[in-house]
């Protein structure tokens, strides 16, 4: 959160993906879950995108796994 307290926004580059139709977590409906090594991103019909790598502006590419320890227990919504 910002000093307004509205969330802050990271423009990510999706680099590695996967579809997935399953997932063993739980969350609301705009939340980016963490599973195993990758991230997981709520669509349409039940299916997840799984973020496998990502790259933020100006800096190298990660896996999913180091950007998740990175955040250090906060929350990751998808932009609506």
């Amino acid at each position: 959160m910002n000093q307004n307290g509205e969330p802050d926004v990271l423009d990510i580059k999706v680099i590695s993906t996967n579809v997935s139709t399953s997932c063993d977590k739980v969350g609301d409906e705009n939340e980016i879950l963490f599973s195993g090594n990758s991230l997981l991103v709520p669509c349409s019909g039940s299916t997840w995108l799984e973020v496998l790598e990502l790259q933020l502006p100006g800096k190298k590419v990660t896996t999913a796994r180091d950007f998740w320890n990175g955040l250090r227990g906060q929350k990751l919504l998808k932009s609506t």
